[in-house]
């Protein structure tokens, strides 16, 4: 389900869960959406399959009120009714939840990739602002005023939603449905963290896959790289060589071998490691490449100096030595030669 670009929208109802109200509003039939709330809907469904903040997840009981609803409106027409449940149930949970913020639950139910899916979008109200014109007399006085009620913009990404739906990878998993799941860590005015939706709505828990612990693994390297080797770029260059070619190449990589390769001291060793396996990452096991992952994020290359260049290009570019070469200095820096070049363009 996760980064899929298949999808088509086929019920849709919302819901207004108000924190400050006494109940919620609940929707009593189906949307009628036009061309453009069609495709405004449709828009978010495809950034949030395709975020890569999602991750997939799994109930932690089969009584989990969401999972049972869920379950049933699979199985059956009853659409308008189980989804009203759900609402009820996320009002409960937001009017009980300090900071909480109101918004519309958009259900839906959708075809991805040919398979029956549900969507949960919590549509966090946002504040947005519009002109007021007012008359005095002859003359008109043009105001701006807040609109305090306000749905996320097309382009702006949701901070909290759920899609449940028959695995698409059934086959190779015992599981039979697929959970892909976000939850934004938004902060309260005392910087303290308001969660909710996964903990507490759908009692559900993060599961790393090869997509997560790939993911995973090459930004906790970068971003080491990054911190610790800013003195001595040309190491860093070969650290990242020598990762991408198992990216690329490999089938699977052995942390502790790559680990071992790229950090010298035992001490930052064992403290990367121990990060790793804090966001859930098994460091004892080889981490299977997520080679459509891989290929999304090598395409391009985006290199930026502390010197003020930028350099981006296809990955391939960087990897021809007849185009592009990296010139060692021997003093810890390096020097980028673009070669060949028979025109340049401005921007």
């Amino acid at each position: 389900m996760r980064y899929c670009s298949d999808i088509a929208i086929t019920k849709t109802i919302i819901h207004v869960i108000d924190g400050n109200g006494d109940e919620p509003l609940l929707g009593n039939s189906l949307l009628e959406l036009d061309e453009e709330t069609y495709m405004y809907l449709h828009n978010h469904i495809h950034r949030a399959l395709n975020s890569e903040s999602n991750n997939r997840g799994e109930f932690l009981i089969e009584t989990s009120p969401v999972y049972v609803e869920l379950l049933a409106m699979i199985g059956d027409d009853d659409f308008v009714n189980h989804s009203r449940k759900l609402a009820e149930k996320l009002f409960k949970i937001v009017k009980s939840t300090l900071s909480a913020p109101s918004g519309d639950l958009i259900v839906m139910e959708c075809v991805v990739e040919g398979k029956k899916v549900l969507g949960l979008l919590f549509m966090e109200y946002k504040t947005s602002f519009t002109h007021e014109i007012k008359f005095e007399e002859t003359e008109f006085m043009v105001d701006i005023k807040p609109q305090t009620i306000s749905l996320p913009e097309k382009g702006q990404r949701l901070s909290r939603f759920a899609f449940f739906g028959e695995s698409l990878l059934y086959e190779r998993h015992e599981r039979i449905y697929d959970l892909v799941m976000m939850e934004r860590k938004n902060l309260d005015e005392n910087g303290e963290p308001v969660e909710f939706f996964i903990s507490d709505y759908l009692q559900a828990t993060v599961v790393l896959d090869n997509t997560d612990t790939t993911r995973l693994f090459r930004s906790s390297t970068e971003k080491w790289l990054r911190r610790n080797m800013k003195e001595d770029i040309g190491k860093a260059i070969d650290a990242r060589l020598e990762i991408d070619e198992q990216y690329i190449n490999g089938v699977e990589i052995d942390i502790q071998e790559t680990v071992g390769n790229v950090i010298d001291t035992v001490e930052e060793r064992e403290k990367f490691l121990m990060n790793l396996e804090k966001a859930g990452v098994d460091t004892d096991a080889a981490i299977e490449i997520d080679k459509k992952y891989v290929g999304k994020k090598m395409k391009f290359k985006n290199l930026k100096t502390d010197t003020g260049f930028s350099i981006k290009g296809d990955y391939d570019i960087f990897e021809d030595s007849s185009r592009f070469e990296v010139q060692y200095n021997g003093d810890g820096t390096v020097n980028y030669i673009i070669k060949q070049v028979r025109n340049i363009h401005q921007m």
